[in-house]
């Protein structure tokens, strides 16, 4: 016999709908601090250019260079001298950066040039793995799914249904 007209192990189901929610904050918060830096999209004639203040000595170097079919990626480090800012007198800062080659991907001159002003700090892109590639899919296939059954019970709750998790159950009263 059912007390109160609720049946046993009602309080659990919620648990199955909360945990997920209740993890998918911290799980934001987990890849909000754990991904790259944004990087400053520059134009080919903009690249050009700081590869030329590199070569000369200009107070600007590049370093990690990666060179793709698609795009020209790096980090762009500036010095400068500056007073108060330790015992060197420099100050430096990292900015990570993105360049485009859609439509230059010939370019000779682009290799060249990073020979003289990055020199050994250069390299060819990598492959995305397989498992990177799958692992993506398999995140943006449960993201939509997630959302659909999120919508499929908000509506069942707006409509009436009372918990969004009566699924099948009857709505006929007993008559005495």
């Amino acid at each position: 016999m059912l007390k109160n007209g609720k049946e046993p192990g009602r309080s659990r189901r919620w648990l199955i709908v909360l945990l997920p929610l209740s993890l998918t904050p911290l799980l934001l918060l987990v890849w909000l601090y754990n991904r790259e830096p944004v990087p400053v999209q520059l134009k080919y004639g903009e690249l050009i250019q700081v590869l030329n203040a590199s070569r000369h000595g200009h107070g600007v170097t590049l370093q990690k260079v990666q060179v793709n079919r698609g795009d020209v990626r790096g980090e762009i480090v500036t010095s400068d001298l500056a007073s108060g800012s330790g015992i060197a007198g420099k100050h430096s800062q990292t900015v990570p950066f993105r360049t485009p080659r859609v439509g230059l991907e010939e370019d000779t001159g682009l290799h060249d040039l990073l020979k003289e002003s990055v020199g050994a700090n250069f390299q060819g892109g990598e492959e995305e793995s397989l498992l990177r590639t799958v692992g993506t899919s398999l995140l943006s296939i449960l993201f939509v799914a997630s959302l659909a059954v999120g919508l499929v019970l908000i509506v069942r709750w707006m409509m009436g249904g009372g918990s969004p998790l009566t699924f099948g159950r009857s709505k006929a009263r007993p008559c005495l």
